[in-house]
């Protein structure tokens, strides 16, 4: 499990905005550019060629 406290620390590496957890802890997301990450054994795997694309959708209107 990725520590709440993570999230206030690391950004997109592709656009710098914050990045928000998922609710099973899987995946983190920008909240601006929409690009995901996933975390793997409780860490997250932040490389901008390791990113899955998404519709740019506002914060909070799409799965994440």
């Amino acid at each position: 499990m990725v520590p709440a406290r993570l999230t206030q620390l690391v950004v997109c590496p592709i656009c710098h905005a914050k990045l928000r957890i998922n609710e099973d802890f899987t995946k983190l997301r920008c909240i601006q550019c929409g690009k995901r990450y996933r975390i793997t054994d409780g860490i997250p795997v932040l490389l901008p060629g390791a990113a899955e694309e998404t519709l740019n959708f506002p914060a909070g209107l799409s799965d994440l």
